[in-house]
């Protein structure tokens, strides 16, 4: 439950920034149009430097936030889930409030900001240089990279909300099509 929880939300993030154009501009290096690139040393301090930095940046400014929101509605999805099978009811509007916030302050608790800065900081830096990685930071360090930051909890949840009105209003189409596709393949 938890991987997904957690993969989710910064996927959305890297599929956000891919058009940017600041972005571009600020991992490009490019200072003013015509400008060079400038580049970074790349040495494996500083690349972890620079990888730390745009983790704290990332969980300081809503994907902290971001993850603990995600983790808790699903979380109790689960949890509601499992009270109606005990309970032989749905949770009260009471009862919900009242075990979400039980559940939320002991995921945030239990998982504090500063434990997920290391491990993300290993995935930015497995998957940036550290041309890349200054780059975001300049990125995130503008007005629309912060707003981004700020701002990625509620894309990625409407989004994703999105997507399920999509796929619903599609569902018997999949379905048939699927299904023919999967009589076509059993059929060779």
């Amino acid at each position: 439950m938890f991987k997904s929880i957690f993969m989710a939300g910064f996927l959305g993030l890297s599929l956000l920034l891919a058009g940017c154009d600041d972005l571009n501009k600020a991992v490009s290096g490019k200072k003013a149009e015509g400008a060079p690139p400038a580049t970074v040393t790349d040495t494996s301090e500083k690349h972890m430097a620079l990888a730390t930095e745009t983790a704290h940046l990332i969980l300081a400014t809503g994907g902290y936030d971001m993850l603990m929101d995600t983790g808790t509605a699903q979380g109790m999805q689960v949890f509601a889930a499992n009270m109606h099978g005990q309970l032989g009811r749905d949770l009260t509007q009471e009862e919900y409030a009242m075990y979400e916030k039980a559940f939320s302050d002991s995921f945030r608790e239990t998982f504090p900001a500063e434990m997920w800065e290391a491990p993300l900081a290993e995935v930015y830096a497995k998957h940036f240089d550290n041309n890349d990685l200054a780059g975001l930071l300049a990125f995130y360090k503008t007005p629309l990279g912060e707003k981004l930051l700020r701002t990625q909890g509620a894309l990625s949840k409407e989004g994703a909300e999105m997507g399920v009105k999509l796929v619903e209003g599609k569902q018997a189409e999949f379905v048939r099509a699927f299904t023919e596709k999967l009589s076509k393949a059993h059929a060779k």
